[in-house]
């Protein structure tokens, strides 16, 4: 595999109290690289365990593609996620102490570099046609897509380097999980 990257340290296990298949969990943060499931899987767990869903993207791009100020960011994440139940999506690294002190699982979300890559491409193909928008009315450029590209494929191994060590540095009694996407694990995980 690329990256010299290792299998799963952890597989998923039965257990379907709210019949997906998860083991219970309310205060869920799923980090992964560019395109590698993280947002679809997140939002289907939201919905599924009914939490609140925190896109991290959402909060820190303001108009004009501009970033938040970090304190800014920083403070409307631990607002956030000061309630009891919530799951947060995505990876930022001035977050990383708060969540870590607040989580109960942690999911890591991976895939291939070039699956990962295939799915970039085909959800900006998808947002282009629909005309979506994104965080603050925001658009999708073709700029954007092809920025996006080249940092995911540049960024894939540190990503996961980064992952695992968060992974390490989950408390005790933290749940981890470690999934591959392109294996058809998120599916499964998600149906009920």
């Amino acid at each position: 595999m690329d990256g010299g990257y290792q299998r799963p340290h952890r597989r998923i296990g039965p257990g379907p109290r709210d019949g997906t298949g998860w083991p219970d969990g309310y205060r869920i943060w799923v980090v992964g690289g560019f395109g590698c499931g993280k947002s679809t899987l997140s939002q289907a767990l939201a919905k599924a365990r009914q939490l609140p869903y925190i896109e991290l993207d959402g909060v820190f791009w303001q108009p004009g593609w501009r970033p938040a100020d970090p304190a800014q960011f920083a403070a409307e994440v631990e607002r956030a996620t000061s309630g009891p139940r919530w799951i947060v999506d995505g990876q930022y690294e001035q977050l990383r102490p708060l969540l870590l002190d607040r989580v109960d699982t942690i999911i890591v979300v991976d895939a291939r570099r070039t699956t990962a890559q295939r799915r970039i491409i085909n959800r900006s193909a998808t947002r282009f046609r629909a005309r979506e928008r994104l965080w603050n009315g925001e658009r999708e450029s073709l700029r954007s897509v092809t920025t996006m590209l080249v940092q995911a494929w540049r960024q894939h191994p540190r990503t996961r380097l980064v992952n695992r060590q968060l992974l390490a540095a989950a408390a005790p009694g933290v749940r981890t999980i470690h999934m591959w996407t392109d294996r058809g694990q998120g599916a499964a995980a998600t149906a009920g």
